[in-house]
């Protein structure tokens, strides 16, 4: 029986109202809240003027799946230069407006050599890896060497998710139970216990596809087994829970929405979770982020 999992883009508009939610419900962390739904907010405003036709038939999808393979490679998708300065340059806007750490110089982002014709390929190959930017000020060395990879990462959002609209339909879920994205094969950024039925669904920090897993078994190692998943979580939050897998130790953060009223935005949870210190006490437990 096939699996279908809907993943849909929040509009501007929705961003703003989950940033006011959000707030309401965690104000000791507003300014973070509201610095990362600007972000986002220009990420889906930018949606519209970039263009993705992905050419993959129903056969080579299911034929994807069942050998275990993401649809994408990420690092040969086409971005244009141009395309990607002007949503960076929102992105620092923006930011910049909020008066973030680390933002001072921004905007020089636009300019750089590295999101170049040149040395663009290079640049994205390096985030995609997880490896440090080489810059070239020295004021940007340390903390702002980490604030400029994290805005790159965040203008090349909106490219990937765009081009993954067009290939989410075709999935079924029922073929990937696997620990990183079935469209551009990167890890999960949070996961979530699905409004009603419970479906455990991961969501990709590149793409921001949703996928299904087992509940029962680490999605992660070879060596998940049924029964193999533990969990920790902050007392007086205990609907927030780091998950891991008592073998490889790879953890991913959860939100459980099974009775809640609305729904998640995961890049907020994600921004909570860390600052309430979830990530902080995984780590403490040996864990490291899947």
């Amino acid at each position: 029986m096939a699996i279908r999992v809907e993943t849909e883009d929040p509009g501007a508009g929705d961003v703003g109202d989950a940033v006011e939610r959000y707030k309401r419900s965690f104000p000791d962390y507003a300014e973070a809240i509201d610095l990362y739904g600007a972000v986002m907010k220009v990420q889906q405003e930018s949606l519209p003027e970039i263009e993705c036709t992905m050419d993959f038939s129903a056969l080579d999808i299911e034929k994807n799946l069942r050998e275990g393979r993401s649809l994408l490679d990420p690092s040969q998708l086409d971005i244009p230069i141009q395309t990607i300065r002007r949503v960076l340059g929102g992105i620092c806007s923006e930011v910049e407006r909020q008066g973030a750490a680390g933002s001072k110089g921004c905007e020089d982002l636009v300019r750089w050599e590295g999101l170049g014709i040149e040395g663009f390929q290079g640049t994205r190959d390096k985030l995609l890896r997880g490896e440090r930017l080489e810059l070239n000020r020295a004021e940007e060395e340390g903390a702002g060497a980490e604030f400029a990879a994290g805005i790159i990462w965040e203008s090349l959002v909106p490219f990937y998710r765009k081009c993954a609209r067009g290939l989410q339909e075709g999935i079924d879920h029922a073929l990937w139970q696997k620990g990183f994205c079935p469209i551009c094969g990167i890890g999960p950024l949070m996961g979530k216990f699905r409004r009603g039925d419970g479906m455990w669904l991961l969501e990709c920090r590149l793409c921001h596809t949703l996928w299904n897993v087992r509940r029962a078994e680490c999605p992660f190692c070879s060596q998940g087994v049924e029964g193999s998943l533990e969990y920790i979580y902050l007392e007086g939050h205990d609907s927030y829970r780091a998950y891991y897998c008592s073998r490889c130790k790879r953890y991913v953060k959860n939100v459980d929405l099974r009775s809640a009223q609305n729904d998640a935005l995961l890049p907020l949870d994600n921004i909570v979770t860390e600052l309430m210190g979830l990530d902080r006490a995984a780590e403490q437990e040996g864990l490291n982020p899947a």
